[in-house]
């Protein structure tokens, strides 16, 4: 069984974890909050400073409101949506379950593969973090994501997976025919 990960210490070649805070802050304030923006009242990136990160990509964080998992909770989330072991989150499955407000992602990405010690202080309150059962490959999009409170920061939104696009033009061409039989057998070809 792989070690468990040191939430607050981020390994340079961390791919695997998911680090999950609770944002205490209202929902008007937090766009400003989440947003990296040189104009900022002189800091440029809040949720970068009151994480004490020395590096930080926007790309690989995720931003919601709790209440949108509400019928699925957050446990769910992390294990279903985002590869998390249920072993890994046993412990923490009522806490995480009971989270209101808004809560953040950081998946290791975006940490951008720099080492670093973080010392989260509020409004962001860690709430665990963790082992994606897999490593999250480098060209994999972010994964599915409850709906966005308007105006949250968030990942962009993942691809969606493909059809098979063979079977739906078989499908397609299978009904072309059916039709044209119909046509022509009704009124014949001539």
């Amino acid at each position: 069984m792989p070690e468990p990960v040191d939430p607050l210490n981020v390994a340079a070649h961390e791919r695997e974890t998911v680090r999950v805070f609770a944002l205490d802050l209202a929902p008007q304030q937090i766009d400003a909050f989440v947003t990296e923006t040189p104009g900022n009242g002189g800091d440029p990136w809040p949720m970068k400073t009151a994480l004490g990160a020395t590096e930080l990509d926007s790309g690989h964080i995720e931003v919601f409101a709790a209440s949108d998992l509400r019928g699925i909770g957050l446990s769910v989330y992390l294990t279903e949506g985002q590869g998390i072991s249920e072993g890994d989150i046993a412990a923490d499955r009522e806490a995480l379950d009971a989270a209101e407000g808004h809560v953040v992602l950081l998946r290791a990405r975006a940490f951008g593969g720099i080492a670093q010690s973080i010392s989260p202080r509020p409004p962001l309150r860690l709430l665990g973090a963790y082992r994606q059962a897999q490593a999250e490959p480098a060209h994999r999009p972010s994964p599915a994501r409850p709906d966005q409170v308007a105006g949250a920061h968030a990942a962009p939104e993942p691809a969606r997976p493909r059809r098979d696009i063979g079977a739906a033009i078989m499908v397609l061409g299978v009904l072309v025919l059916i039709a044209l039989v119909l046509l022509f057998g009704i009124r014949g070809p001539f």
